[in-house]
């Protein structure tokens, strides 16, 4: 075998294993984004929910408020008009 050959040999298996890895680095890669991608859902998913869930109790909140408030006025007018009465 002469040294040409030997050498084309050579590149070749290098030029094969070199192609092998890439294919293998680039499966790796699509999962890892794959799995980012996948963190990242679920994590928009869990601040939705929480965003929701927050909104709601300030809603509620906001709710009593209101109602507490109503009904101090509707004391405070029920007093006014039975001092305007007296």
């Amino acid at each position: 075998m002469s040294t040409a050959r030997y050498l084309v040999s050579i590149a070749a298996a290098a030029s094969t294993l070199t192609v092998f890895a890439s294919i293998v680095s680039l499966v790796y890669l699509v999962n890892d984004v794959n799995n980012y991608y996948d963190d990242v859902t679920r994590n928009i998913e869990n601040f939705k929910h929480r965003s929701v869930s927050r909104r709601k109790a300030v809603a509620a909140r906001r709710s009593k408020a209101r109602r507490v408030v109503a009904a101090k006025h509707r004391a405070v007018a029920k007093r006014h008009r039975a001092v305007q009465k007296a």
